[in-house]
Formats: C-alpha cells, structure tokens, sequence
C-alpha cells in the first residue's frame, strides 16, 4: 500500500448540471483565489499608466490647485479630485494598457485560465489599432469637456446651470468605457460600433450602471476621509484592483444579457433590448 494512496482516490468533481453560484459569492470567491494577480496586474498598470497620471495630475495642478483657497478648501477640492482621479483610471484608463487589463479581468470574472503576462500583452497587440482611437477619442473629449465645464463654471457665466448637462454627458461617456473594452477585444466590431454598442448598454442599464459608479466613487471617498499612509495603501493596494474586478463582474454579465442572451423563457421579456443590441457580431476568439 502506498504511502499516499489514500489521497489520490478521484474527488467528486463538479456536477454539470449544478446550478451557477450567485454573483456576489462568485465575485468573492474570484476576489480570494486571485488577489495576488489582481494585486500584480493593477502595479502593472499603474506603472504603464504613467502618461494617465501624469495628465490628471496637470489638470489638477492648472485647474483646480488654488494656493489662495483656504486649507480646508484645499483639502476639500484635493480630496473630490482624487476621487474622480480613481474613477478615470479604474473605469476609463489608459486605453492601450486598458485593453490588456480589462482582458484579464474579464477572464477572471468567467474563471477561464489565463497566462498572465502573455494574456496581457497580446490582447494590447491584437487591439492597438482601436485602442489608439479610443485614446485619442479620450483625450479631444476629455480636453472638450474642460474647456466647457471651465466656461460654464466661470463667475461670469449668466447661466451656470449649463454646466449640468456637460456633467451627465461626460457621467455617460465614463459608463461607455466600461464596456468599450470588453467588445473590442470579444468580437470583431467596427471601432465606430464599440462607441454606438458602449452607449447603448451605458443606456439600457442606466440604473445599475449608476450603482456601480456610484460605489466606484464611494470606495476611495471612504478611504480619502481620514487621510494616512495605511488608508493611501489600502486604497491604491487593495481597493482599485477589487473595484477593478467588480466593474468588469458587472459588465461580463450585462453584455451577456443583451448581446449574448441564453436561450431561455425567462428572457422573452428582454426581446426589446435584445433586438436593440442582437446584430450579428463574430465573437474574437483572442
């Protein structure tokens, strides 16, 4: 008799016909078993990210750093910005590096293996063309709502209220970005198609998508209330690669509900948004 003959006996497995765990115990379930790649791929990105950071913080430094503001208007303003500053970087980020993080989260939320650092890269490879476009897209929208968030807020401004509007536009552009990616680099799609399909789901679950935002901007606001190294090391070690990885739990099982609906009965009722979002997209087999 064998030493460990005992444990190599065949476990139960798993029943094909088990029913699926629910998402929010899926979710954490995925958040344990692979916190150490989300700890090294959100330093990854943060690292290949530089060019995002360097151009929030430049706008922060020319637009909203006022030396003669008070210091708790200071902190204030400081402490507002760093949210936004997370939101872009957690949902919109850098597009090229965008792509290859979203990939990999999204393989993680749907537990297919990955390879990390070859996953990562190749999926950038096979979408640079679009993710340019994106950035570039990014960066004359982005300078656009600036320039009219600036005008709009100004002292002189005999209609300030003007500036709401710019605030839901860019509110939607954001949510577009959280399934700009993961059409890319899913389906081969015209790039002009991501832009129409991101802002149709950003739509059509406009609710949830607010909700998910919503805690997007909490986490770091949270953080951010007591300032101190070990909350800046919680929130930039712990809390951006789980909202990471919550956005993209989110956005796999919406773009599977409208684009890639199971066939079933109790789906009849979304024939409308199904027939919205239903055109025939090859899948990309990346």
């Amino acid at each position: 008799m064998g030493l460990f003959n005992g444990y190599l006996k065949p476990g139960p497995g798993i029943r094909k016909d088990a029913p699926p765990k629910p998402p929010l115990v899926a979710f954490f379930e995925t958040v344990g078993r692979k916190y150490s790649e989300l700890f090294r791929l959100n330093l990854m990105n943060a690292v290949l990210s530089i060019p995002l950071i360097f151009i929030l913080f430049s706008i922060y430094v020319q637009n909203f750093m006022n030396p003669e503001a008070s210091a708790e208007a200071r902190v204030i303003t400081y402490s507002f910005y760093m949210v936004f500053a997370i939101v872009i970087f957690v949902i919109v980020g850098f597009a090229p590096v965008q792509t290859g993080t979203s990939y990999l989260l999204t393989q993680y939320s749907i537990e297919n293996p990955t390879f990390f650092l070859y996953d990562f890269f190749q999926s950038i490879k096979k979408n640079i063309k679009q993710a340019l476009v994106i950035m570039v897209v990014d960066l004359v929208f982005g300078y656009l709502m600036l320039v009219n968030y600036n005008f709009y807020t100004a002292d002189l401004m005999p209609v300030p209220a003007l500036k709401y509007p710019v605030v839901i536009f860019g509110v939607i552009y954001v949510m577009m970005h959280m399934y700009m990616y993961p059409l890319m680099f899913t389906y081969e799609i015209k790039t002009v198609d991501i832009f129409k399909k991101s802002f149709l789901l950003a739509i059509l679950n406009l609710p949830q998508n607010l909700g998910i935002l919503l805690l997007v901007a909490i986490i770091p606001f949270a953080a951010l209330m007591y300032p101190s190294i070990i909350s800046y090391l919680i929130l930039f070690l712990a809390a951006v690669p789980f909202m990471q990885l919550m956005v993209n739990f989110y956005v796999n099982r919406v773009i599977k509900k409208y684009i890639r609906p199971e066939e079933s009965d109790e789906q009849k009722e979304e024939e409308e948004a199904v027939a919205v979002m239903s055109d025939e997209i090859p899948e990309n087999n990346l």
